[in-house]
């Protein structure tokens, strides 16, 4: 038996094949767990805008801003401080939204805000705060990507959405 007429696919040629379809799965893997953080991020920004607009409504309407619940973690304040998304015309006073208190209003994140009290606000994540004197808004989990994370949409390293959702 003559091995030199055997056809066949060598060894060597299927472990280049291989190692070619890993590299290209892990290409894509990371791709779309970027596209999913970047999801994720534009969730927020506009969940923060269309609160940012029906909050500004509430306050004309009535004068007050749809929060009474004080929120008093420090920690996570000083989190959005370190980070640079602190607004400079923030007071020291920041306040839960109640965003049962807000009309027509349909959100992705803050849903926590339903069980919160003032016995347990301070431990609450999946909520927005709002600053008593700037009316400025944050999601207090905040959104992560490439290593930082993302806490209101009024930053200025904002990422384009557009131009790093459709970059090959």
């Amino acid at each position: 038996m003559n091995k030199s007429n055997e056809k066949g696919v060598s060894l060597i040629i299927l472990t280049i094949a291989i190692i070619l379809i890993v590299i290209i799965t892990s290409i894509l893997v990371y791709n779309a767990k970027t596209g999913v953080k970047l999801e994720k991020l534009n969730k927020m920004y506009n969940d923060i805008q269309v609160l940012s607009d029906k909050i500004s409504t509430y306050y004309s309407n009535y004068g007050a801003i749809p929060a009474s619940i004080k929120y008093d973690n420090s920690s996570i304040v000083d989190t959005i401080k370190k980070s640079g998304q602190l607004s400079p015309n923030d007071n020291d006073n920041y306040y839960i939204i109640d965003l049962g208190a807000i009309e027509n209003l349909s959100l992705n994140y803050g849903l926590d805000y339903k069980d919160v009290t003032e016995l347990n606000a301070s431990i609450k994540s999946d909520i927005y705060i709002i600053n008593e004197q700037s009316h400025h808004i944050y999601y207090v989990k905040g959104i992560e990507l490439d290593d930082k994370i993302y806490y209101t949409n009024d930053v200025d390293d904002k990422i384009d959405l557009w131009s790093e959702s459709n970059t090959p």
